[in-house]
């Protein structure tokens, strides 16, 4: 299993200090028996966010190997980057921004010794705004399929994450695949994590802008494993609803306590 944590690298050229590719840093760890087969699977390890792994760490002093998780960074640290998962195989997922506008893609390294074992390119259209670029973050079920977002509000997914080459891609829109098309992709975005709970049920925000046919609003995503998907408008869902316009709020993680999806949402403007 993985030590994980982030490291920007920088130098020195006279007195200003430029910002390299930031990296993601792993420490091996000794194998052990784990006390249940659950994975890091998202955000703060968990659909609760607890944070909590059930093997311990090493010491962090050595470096096994790294990887870049932004091959553009922004000049100041105005982002948010997206958890890395470990699958049950140990297989790391890293999701890594490629460009300066922020195109990202989908990496499998081996656990041992970050062999590239898979790469996957994403369509997912960040949203602009706010003076910096929030995080993108997919997530691994119980069953082992991993969900990542697209453009459109759509998701795409595949159920051989430990695979070693391209491995088969589905995809998934919370309002009917079959509605899809790419003149969506410029209105629906999905702007924070997925969290998955433990039956398979993914769940996200996303953030309209503009008019669509489908009258879609700003809102709460719920997909099941079939890709039957539901929804609300988080002028709805949220504490504040008297108060307008509502929408998820950026890079906030959804959490699931109790079988009960929670999404932080509330007022803007």
């Amino acid at each position: 299993m993985l030590s994980t944590w982030f490291h920007a690298a920088r130098r020195r050229s006279g007195s200003a200090r430029k910002l390299q590719r930031r990296l993601l840093v792993l420490e091996l760890l000794e194998d052990r028996t784990m006390l249940d087969a659950t994975p890091w699977a998202s955000f703060a390890h968990d659909a609760q966010h607890t944070g909590l792994s059930t093997v311990a760490a090493q010491d962090l002093g050595v470096v096994r190997w790294q990887t870049p998780v932004d091959l553009h960074p922004p000049a100041s640290l105005g982002i948010h980057y997206g958890s890395p998962l470990v699958t049950q195989a140990n297989t790391v997922i890293v999701p890594v921004k490629t460009s300066s506008s922020g195109d990202f893609r989908v990496e499998a390294r081996s656990g041992r010794d970050g062999t590239l074992k898979w790469t996957l390119p994403t369509d997912y259209v960040l949203l602009g705004g706010g003076g910096w670029i929030q995080s993108y973050s997919p997530t691994l079920t119980p069953t082992g399929r991993l969900y990542f977002a697209g453009a459109g509000g759509t998701i795409y997914y595949t159920d051989t994450p430990d695979a070693n080459g391209t491995p088969s891609v589905g995809q998934f829109a919370f309002y009917g695949i079959s509605h899809y098309d790419h003149s969506l992709d410029q209105v629906i975005y999905i702007n924070t994590p997925l969290t998955a709970d433990r039956a398979g049920n993914l769940y996200f925000g996303f953030e309209v802008i503009g008019s669509n046919s489908l009258n879609l609003k700003n809102g709460i995503a719920r997909l099941q494993p079939n890709g039957v998907g539901t929804w609300v408008a988080a002028s709805t869902a949220a504490w504040s609803a008297g108060r307008s316009p509502a929408k998820t709020s950026w890079n906030l993680a959804g959490s699931i306590p109790n079988s009960v999806a929670v999404c932080p949402s509330g007022p803007t403007g």
